[in-house]
């Protein structure tokens, strides 16, 4: 699914949970090119932590690599991997 099939809305922040890498930059692109704002978690933080950064935001998805979208279903939002 693309973000805007997500009915992603203009300057919306969408968290990008990945490990730092090329698929990191190009989500991060994505997010953008998209028109949202992107919110990069560092996975080296606590889940409660990324929770409330995801929840304070108040990001709507999460863009999150295989490996960390079972730590992203945690974080309060929708997961798209």
């Amino acid at each position: 699914a693309t973000l805007h099939a997500t009915g992603l809305a203009l300057e919306e922040p969408v968290a990008v949970f990945a490990e730092r890498s090329a698929a990191h930059l190009v989500a991060v692109l994505a997010v953008l090119k998209a028109g949202g704002a992107c919110l990069s978690l560092d996975a080296g933080h606590p889940d409660a932590h990324l929770r409330r950064i995801v929840v304070g935001a108040g990001t709507s998805r999460c863009l999150a690599s295989p490996t960390l979208a079972p730590r992203a279903a945690g974080l309060g939002c929708p997961v798209l991997v």
